[in-house]
């Protein structure tokens, strides 16, 4: 790896959603040679407006010391209204050599993630969700991979790479499961430490954690819609450690899992719809094709 400082991002964790960017882009960042951002997903070519301001303002969310600068967005592979489409042109337009890192998840633990995800935001006020997604109110897991479909179509991971194939060569691409990278999984560390050229820092230093502080999810009970008004106390909430927020969320919320009835007719559609699809995936990227197969976990979670 050259240690001249860099002057463009030339690699692109795309996602997918929920598969364990923000952990990754943690441990990457503390290895040295890599900066990810001081916001990790500046998301500037997936939306148009973030495009109409300068790359120089771009450019500054990355360390100008460090020889590599990766975004990970997650955006950039999200199907909703062709996000990935549109971020894949741009991508290229911007550097045709770049490095696109696709991280991938059982499918059904993604779209339960992602699920559980709108709930949470929609129920904390975010205005973005409805207007960017066309989510709203969700509240039924069953109905809502009905009213939602492109929950599961994120979860389609050869449509959300498809532009990325088509645009860059295959020496370009690195797809990993998530899972791998949690376990230690040798082959993992190792492709992905050549595709970044870390010379073997990877293995010696990556540590990654099956949640961040995003995780705490769940819908605001009486006692937290009140807390949530005091602005001085969301404030407050944000900088207290993970260990602590695990203990107050009984206090100011109800569980995550509120309308996650996944029984058998829910898991066989989901299996259905993404199962060929996944197996072919992880094959044409030189993964186990079974690794995914098993959906029972799921069932009434």
């Amino acid at each position: 790896m050259t240690t001249e400082p860099a002057s463009r991002v030339d690699v692109f964790m795309i996602g997918a959603s929920k598969c364990g960017t923000t952990s990754l882009a943690e441990g990457l960042n503390t290895l040295g040679p890599i900066s990810t951002g001081t916001k990790k997903e500046p998301r500037y070519f997936s939306d148009p407006s973030t495009m109409a301001t300068p790359l120089a303002q771009y450019h500054a969310n990355y360390d100008a010391g460090r020889p590599l600068w990766l975004d990970a967005s997650t955006t950039y592979s999200e199907v909703w209204k062709g996000k990935n489409e549109r971020s894949a042109l741009r991508i290229h337009d911007y550097c045709a050599d770049a490095k696109i890192l696709m991280l991938v998840r059982h499918p059904m633990a993604r779209i339960i993630s992602e699920w559980r995800q709108f709930v949470y935001l929609l129920d904390a006020g975010n205005p973005t969700i409805e207007p960017n997604y066309g989510v709203h109110a969700p509240k039924v897991f069953s109905q809502d991979i009905e009213r939602f479909p492109d929950l599961l179509e994120n979860s389609r991971y050869s449509r959300a790479l498809a532009p990325y194939v088509a645009r860059f060569p295959e020496e370009h691409i690195l797809v990993i499961p998530f899972e791998h990278l949690l376990t230690g999984h040798p082959e993992a560390l190792d492709r992905l430490d050549g595709f970044l050229g870390l010379n073997g820092r990877l293995a010696r230093g990556l540590c990654l954690r099956h949640s961040n502080s995003g995780s705490i999810k769940g819908t605001a009970n009486p006692l937290g819609r009140m807390l949530r008004r005091v602005p001085a106390l969301r404030r407050l909430g944000a900088k207290l450690p993970l260990n602590v927020l695990r203990r107050i969320r009984p206090l100011i919320k109800r569980d995550p899992d509120t309308g996650l009835d996944v029984d058998a007719c829910v898991l066989a559609r989901c299996r259905d719809a993404l199962q060929g699809d996944t197996r072919a995936f992880l094959a044409r990227w030189g993964w186990d094709p079974a690794l995914y197969d098993d959906w029972a976990p799921f069932r009434n979670r």
